[in-house]
């Protein structure tokens, strides 16, 4: 998998989240439309969920924190719009390019999320578990409490929920079963990239 593959994927990616939001800013007037784009949306965030939840945490933060903050409004107001969209949307090309990465480094027998020593491993691994079987608790909640309404937007969205929760906590399950068969130590080839990804 070639960086060139992994930065047009994730470019990709990135354009479909943008087209996906900024649809329904061009037909204001059909009803079927917004409600053909929101679950377009619905599904873009199932897809891109992990980075979805990470956002989530920001903008709960902020709306905590919004009556200490000063207040943006006039002409500042759409730069900072600017800013947060630019935000939003590079952050989609660098989470899918992140993943790519690290998809490749594991066939390698490599990877960015291991780390020697139990305390780091076992939290990293722990996060991993965690959020994995919380997102097939939502998979399920979402397809249960949905599906009757939009079943099509229901059948993607909770199967990219399935594979997201099943692969991080297979992830999480396998590096700690390794790290232990390896006594607590990684090898060094098995926590860094040796050699640049062709």
């Amino acid at each position: 998998m070639s960086r060139c593959f992994s930065t047009i994927f994730s470019v990709i990616q990135m354009l479909i989240v943008v087209a996906v939001y900024a649809a329904p800013k061009l037909n204001t007037a059909d009803l079927n439309f917004h409600i053909s784009a929101f679950s377009f949306q619905n599904v873009a965030v199932k897809l891109n969920f992990p980075l979805a939840a990470a956002w989530s945490i920001v903008f709960y933060t902020v709306e905590r924190l919004n009556p200490y903050l000063p207040d943006v409004k006039g002409l500042l107001f759409v730069p900072a719009l600017i800013v947060v969209a630019a935000l939003l949307a590079s952050s989609v090309a660098v989470f899918w390019y992140f993943v790519l990465t690290e998809v490749e480094m594991r066939r390698h027998g490599r990877s960015m999320l291991r780390f020697n020593g139990w305390f780091k491993e076992i939290s990293v691994a722990g996060f991993l578990f965690c959020f994995g079987s919380g997102t097939l608790l939502h998979a399920y909640s979402y397809a249960t409490s949905t599906f009757y309404f939009h079943p099509i937007e229901v059948v993607f969205g909770a199967f990219f929920l399935v594979a997201w929760g099943v692969t991080l906590v297979g992830l999480s399950v396998y590096d700690i079963l390794s790290f232990q068969r390896n006594n607590g130590q990684w090898p060094v080839s098995a926590t860094k990239q040796q050699e640049p990804v062709s």
